[in-house]
């Protein structure tokens, strides 16, 4: 087999590394990324839509999501060395932007 010898960076060496599995090649890697695939086509695509179809449950729980967006936002409160929790509050009510200052637009006082 005829071989080439290339000039990478560290970088681009570190992203390589990272994907080898054991026992791989470095060409591996690269064909594997890079290397001929099937053409992607209407086809190939209505050929797969059965398996990632959702189910009744999980198309349920997006409608809850949905429908609970507009009533409650969750806020993090700031972290002060215990285990950070969620709480919801309504939407509208804003923490004040600290310091009594009101905002300025645009530079202006």
């Amino acid at each position: 087999m005829a071989v080439k010898t290339i000039t990478i960076d560290l970088e681009a060496y570190e992203l390589l590394r990272r994907r080898k599995n054991l026992g791989d090649s470095f060409s591996d890697v690269i064909k594997e990324q890079f290397g001929r695939r099937e053409p992607r086509t209407v086809g190939r695509l209505l050929a797969k839509l059965p398996a990632a179809a959702l189910g009744e449950d999980a198309l349920d729980a997006i409608d809850a999501i949905i429908a609970d967006r507009g009533r409650s936002v969750p806020v993090v409160p700031e972290l002060t060395g215990a285990a950070p929790t969620v709480r919801e509050r309504p939407m509208g009510k804003r923490r004040s932007s600290g310091g009594g200052r009101p905002r300025s637009r645009r530079g202006r006082a």
